[in-house]
Formats: structure tokens, sequence, C-alpha cells
């Protein structure tokens, strides 16, 4: 008898978290809950990263994986589109939203904050930004992010009142007819909840 080899597709670390890349080639990553917002700050910064958050609580700390490359302005701009997504503030459906932008050495854990909870000490930069994402494909994955991200973006997605389940039904049918096939997973890990196409 044949022994039947399994395929095992091979998860990059960053794919435990939110994620995406710039359009200029950087990788950005956000948590998707207090816990791994805490990871994110305590075990995954780097001397060159820039991290953002909402100025309002309730968004993910998105970190920009910067590296030895040449931070550019639409790297902050993508990354706070990103970043204020995937925030209470997106299902507010506010006509803007402020992203702050900081370093690493700005982050304190002071004594009895909860758990994904930090401050940032110092001045940060403020990024102003329209509550707006695009799904779009990156290295074979279905992603949320700003529309320059994508060679090809695929639907525009805006806050709105549509729960998840639902928006998943409606986005893997409008996918169907661009002739692409998704599972409701891919979809789920993708985009934010309450949304509207």
């Amino acid at each position: 008898m044949k022994k039947k080899k399994k395929e095992e597709k091979k998860r990059e670390w960053y794919e435990k978290f939110r994620w995406f890349f710039t359009s200029s080639g950087k990788l950005v990553i956000g948590g998707k809950n207090a816990e791994q917002n805490e990871k994110i700050i305590n075990e995954m910064l780097e001397d060159n990263d820039v991290v953002l958050h909402t100025k309002a609580r309730g968004s993910p700390f998105c970190v920009i994986k910067v590296g030895r490359k040449k931070l550019k302005a639409k790297d902050i701009e993508e990354a706070a589109i990103f970043c204020a997504g995937f925030s209470k503030e997106w299902k507010k459906k506010v006509k803007e939203i402020e992203v702050h932008v900081f370093r690493p050495e700005q982050i304190v854990k002071e004594k009895n904050q909860a758990v994904g909870t930090f401050t940032v000490l110092g001045k940060v930069h403020k990024c102003y930004v329209k509550p707006e994402l695009w799904l779009g494909i990156q290295k074979n994955k279905l992603r949320c992010a700003a529309k320059s991200c994508f060679k090809k973006p695929l639907i525009r997605i805006k806050p709105g009142n549509v729960e998840k389940e639902k928006a998943i039904e409606m986005i893997k049918e409008k996918l169907k007819e661009l002739g692409l096939k998704f599972n409701e997973e891919e979809i789920a890990q993708a985009i934010p909840s309450r949304i509207c196409l």
C-alpha cells in the first residue's frame, strides 16, 4: 500500500494575528484581542518598529515591522486605516477615526493595568482616516486593508449594520461571481464585524 503524504500548508508566524502587507511590502500585525495585544507589545516589538492605536480605547495595537527598510508616509497611512478598521470606533460609524503613531520605547505598562492595556508617553503622530477597507488577496490569503495595498482590490467594506454571519454569506457570493473561492472561515478571519458592502 502506498502511504498518502499529507501536505501541510506552512503557516507563517504572523498568521496568528491580524496582518497585511503595505504597498511597499512591509508586514503589519495587529492583535485580535487583549491577550494578543499584550503579546505583541511584550514579545514582538523590535527597535525600528512603529506602533499604532486609535485615540479611543478598543483597537488592536498594530505594528509596522520596518526592519532595515525605509519607512514611508504611505506605510503609516495604510497601517492607520487597518488599525481603525478593526477598532470599536469603526462600529460607531463615525466619518473619521483618529489613530496615534508612536515608537516602542514610548510604551510602558503601569501597575494594575489590564491585559492588553498600556500607557504611551511623550508626543504621538496623529493620523485621521476614513473608515473604509477593501478585500483583496495577499500571499494567496484573503485580507482586509487599504485599497492601495492590493494590485486588484476586490470588494469595498464600510461600517454598517450587517451581522458578521450574514456579511460572510454576501462576501462569499460576491467572490464567487469574481471567480474566487474562499470558505466561511477564511472570510471571517479577514473582515471586521458590523459592515456594509
